[in-house]
């Protein structure tokens, strides 16, 4: 450690920056004196992209679970769709001269 990042280990810092910020000073002053463990800065900021992305994970699962609603979405974006698809075929048919 020390000296010139590696382009791995300024991605390691880049993502440090976006969910960690409070701690990126003491990983680099780490880096600098050569005490970094990488696997250190690694996991630390795996366990902060896990924490935040959980409610969205527990949200989808709870979702997923919901398979009436499941089938209401799905079932409300095909009727906007094709009511879409519907008045695009007029309007090209109109334009054609067909209608």
């Amino acid at each position: 450690a020390g000296g010139e990042m590696s382009p791995g280990l300024k991605s390691l810092f880049t993502f440090a920056q976006l969910f960690i910020p409070s701690e990126v000073e003491g990983f680099k002053k780490s880096y600098e004196d050569k005490s970094l463990q990488f696997v250190t800065l690694k996991d630390r900021i795996a366990e902060t992209i896990y924490a935040d992305l959980k409610p969205f994970q527990e949200r989808r699962i709870k979702i997923a679970a919901d398979t009436k609603y499941v089938d209401e979405v799905i079932r409300g974006g095909a009727e906007r769709a094709q009511k879409i698809a519907r008045e695009t075929v007029k309007e090209v048919k109109q334009k054609m001269g067909l209608l």
